[in-house]
């Protein structure tokens, strides 16, 4: 006869394959945000379909937009991931880009995407930086005769009918640059996808 710790096994064992099927059966992932990197991610609406492709920088951010003949860079990884993004971009056949965000004041890479692919618009937080990186874009924006933009806070910036970009914040200027970075919302049909940049506490003293 089985002892009672046996039986206490056994109906273990048939209960974890039940626990997992069920688990599957009910998770279902929020679209933009448990995304592989590379994995691009597409949505339709209105007939149409919009692509939205995490470029794998390694630590950071680098994300295209695509719809028709729409595309949007936001953010280029770090400084030294700059020409991996350019190669994707080329690797894509993107000769030109609507828009280049960098949603904190010194993004990375943005010089190498800016002397390399025809930009229309570059948005970029008021807020500066003394750091190489910051001075690199700025030299990159002249050598094209290109000016940064601030984005009015808010406001709706519409693309091929139907895709919206918002820039959420900053609200206000903080000390802190980084804590002044861009939050971009883009809304396609139902879909929604978000970029921010966690703030820095500020200590108290």
């Amino acid at each position: 006869m089985p002892t009672k710790k046996q039986k206490q096994a056994v109906i273990r064992q048939l209960l974890i394959p039940i626990i997992l099927i069920i688990a599957a059966l009910l998770y279902q992932p929020v679209k933009g945000l448990f995304v592989s990197k590379e994995k691009p991610v597409e949505t339709k609406a209105d007939g149409g379909s919009l692509t939205v492709s995490y470029i794998d920088v390694g630590q950071g951010d680098a994300t295209l937009i695509q719809k028709g003949n729409f595309s949007m860079l936001i953010d280029a990884g770090k400084n030294e991931k700059g020409q991996i993004v350019v190669s994707y971009l080329k690797k894509k056949g993107i000769k030109k880009l609507n828009i280049l965000v960098g949603t904190h004041p010194d993004s990375g890479g943005l010089d190498d995407v800016i002397n390399n692919v025809q930009v229309d618009t570059v948005y970029l937080p008021e807020a500066k930086k003394q750091t190489k990186t910051y001075r690199d874009v700025e030299s990159a924006l002249k050598s094209v005769n290109k000016t940064a933009q601030m984005p009015e806070i808010g406001k709706e910036y519409r693309f091929e009918k139907n895709v919206v970009i918002r820039f959420l914040g900053p609200l206000k200027n903080y000390k802190e640059a980084n804590n002044n970075s861009l939050v971009v919302q883009l809304a396609y049909g139902k879909n929604r996808f978000l970029w921010a940049m966690r703030k820095k506490k500020q200590k108290r003293i």
